[in-house]
């Protein structure tokens, strides 16, 4: 088995990647476009780990002998899962490997927002206690105030049992309409549509993948529908929410504060949109990271690789209809 190991910035996981299994690194062009070279090694190897990394179509059809495209982490949206189908090649996510991760630190930045510990901790720092202790006067409890999350998949359940510990009251909207009903009914949590979150929520999480329908999902229409002083926390993937819209819902007063961990471009430029706006919280797309759970992500995305190279069906499939596709062949 040979893996190409395909990366953007070259990230924490290469040093991870076992030193007696046959791969190569390969950085991804700024403007995707592979060279010569790089397809060469591509089309030798077995399987691709793709670790922040756009897996294009001239990816696959350099790929004669890949049996997998596997991500390093849960989001999939930079790889094209149509040229995988055409090409019959499995495409895979580490489903669930950073869930825990992810709702604990969109847990972390609604208790910063509601506690305003930052610009508290920020003035304190400066040496500036009065400034410190009046930002902290203005703190809000999180006690009963309502949550609304946006996509209700593994890291929307595991925010509201983290917001319900809270005494949160949590709503919630999900393309499906019936998943995860179980845990909503255990922990009294209500499906609502997304215009009764936009106003009556105190505080947003979304948590829902890039796609067609999530692009640009919320932008100046939804804000103005948002109850005023309302929090907005995004981990989930840039370009679902529209940040020249979010820039003047915060200058504006309209919200009380926003806390975004990813961009819709990453990494930015140093005249983003939401450089130095008000009551912002800004962090370089980590919420998913941590030093004991890559190591967990490697090893799970190694394993489904190896699956599939020896011929087994690999888990956390993105294109299911390979798999009705290679049925088909074997009959």
């Amino acid at each position: 088995m040979k893996v190409a190991v395909i990366y953007g910035d070259k990230p924490d996981t290469i040093k991870l990647i076992p030193k007696d299994l046959p791969h190569v690194l390969i950085q991804q062009p700024k403007d995707r476009i592979y060279t010569e070279d790089q397809l060469r090694l591509i089309a030798d190897c077995d399987g691709i780990l793709a670790t922040g990394s756009y897996i294009t179509e001239q990816v696959f059809n350099a790929g004669r002998k890949l049996k997998i495209v596997q991500t390093g982490g849960t989001g999939f949206d930079k790889v094209d899962l149509a040229a995988g189908t055409r090409n019959g090649v499995f495409c895979c996510n580490n489903a669930d490997m950073n869930s825990s991760r992810v709702a604990d630190f969109a847990m972390m930045l609604l208790l910063t927002q509601f506690r305003r510990y930052v610009p508290t901790a920020l003035h304190l720092n400066a040496g500036d206690w009065e400034s410190s202790r009046n930002e902290g006067s203005q703190a809000l409890e999180v006690e009963d105030k309502t949550l609304g999350i946006i996509g209700f998949g593994n890291i929307g359940t595991k925010l509201a049992k983290r917001a319900r510990a809270f005494d949160m009251q949590v709503i919630y909207n999900d393309v499906l309409p019936d998943v995860n009903a179980d845990v909503a009914r255990q922990l009294g949590a209500r499906r609502v549509e997304k215009e009764e979150i936009y106003r009556t929520a105190d505080a947003i999480s979304i948590h829902t993948p890039l796609d067609a329908n999530t692009r640009g999902m919320i932008g100046a229409k939804e804000f103005a529908m948002m109850k005023d002083g309302a929090y907005l926390v995004l981990t989930a993937r840039g370009g679902i929410v529209d940040e020249h819209a979010l820039r003047q819902a915060l200058d504006s007063g309209k919200l009380g504060g926003a806390s975004i961990d990813v961009f819709t471009t990453e990494p930015f430029a140093s005249n983003h949109p939401l450089i130095g706006a008000k009551n912002i919280n800004l962090s370089p797309h980590v919420a998913g990271r941590g030093k004991e759970g890559v190591v967990r992500s490697v090893q799970a995305a190694l394993t489904n690789i190896r699956r599939a190279v020896e011929g087994g069906t690999p888990i956390n499939i993105l294109n299911p209809e390979v798999v009705v596709k290679k049925t088909e062949t074997a009959r």
